[in-house]
């Protein structure tokens, strides 16, 4: 794949305001909700060692936070019935696409 055109796939919608960029950021913040939960619940287990839990919580998340351009590029491979749980537009769009298309290719029975 062409570098330009894996750099523009890759490019995270930062000011989009459409249905696939506010389920984006919706599939973050769960994502990185979810780090530091895990994060804490390790840093209160090893609070007693000789680290801080400041330290452990850091190192702890550091290494369960992905960075956003490989969020995204798993937000762009992602089926759109997990997308849904993000955004319900984006069950809705779904599923007036699959209908659309099923009405072009003659699927529909009618």
């Amino acid at each position: 794949m062409c570098v330009e055109l894996r750099s523009k796939r890759l490019s995270v919608p930062w000011d989009e305001d459409t249905p696939d960029a506010r389920g984006f950021w919706n599939y973050v913040r769960d994502h990185y909700s979810k780090c530091i939960t895990l994060a804490c619940e390790i840093a209160n287990e090893h609070c007693g060692s000789d680290l801080s839990y400041e330290a452990i919580f850091k190192a702890v998340f550091d290494k369960l936070a992905s960075p956003l351009v490989y969020l995204y590029e798993a937000w762009n491979v992602m089926n759109p019935e997990k997308k849904a749980k993000y955004n319900p537009e984006l069950r809705k769009i779904h599923e007036e696409t699959q209908k659309l298309a099923e009405k072009m290719l003659g699927t529909t029975g009618e």
